[in-house]
């Protein structure tokens, strides 16, 4: 797997333990359920879902890792910063929350910085 994909990967991963995470808390003890702190951790780490979401998030740092090997960690670093576009996007297609035209344009700029950080290495 060449470096690029690796890090496409890594991304893909932590974005989708990033929306397991705010799904199953949601789910087992969202704001509206009169849930202590405890009581929500305690259920969390018995929830299958999240066991899937923390395996995904070190297999995805496990290939940002392999990926150091053949990239500058100029390169590598702004290139995982897609996470902070990936999950905006993900969290408003598979969990119905809002992106407002400014926040939009605040992931367009984050995308744009990371194609200018490639397009120089």
């Amino acid at each position: 797997m060449t470096p690029v994909l690796q890090l496409l990967a890594a991304i893909v991963l932590v974005t989708y333990s990033n929306v397991i995470v705010k799904s199953r808390v949601g789910a087992l003890g969202g704001v509206d359920q009169n849930v202590s702190s405890v009581n929500l951790l305690l259920r969390l780490v018995a929830d299958q879902l999240i066991w899937t979401a923390a395996v995904a998030t070190v297999l995805g740092m496990g290939l940002y890792v392999l990926s150091l090997r053949h990239l500058s960690l100029s390169v590598a670093q702004p290139a995982l910063a897609l996470v902070f576009v990936a999950v905006p996007l993900a969290a408003a297609l598979f969990l119905g929350e809002n992106l407002s035209a400014l926040r939009l344009t605040g992931l367009f700029v984050i995308a744009l910085g990371v194609l200018i950080v490639f397009l120089s290495a």
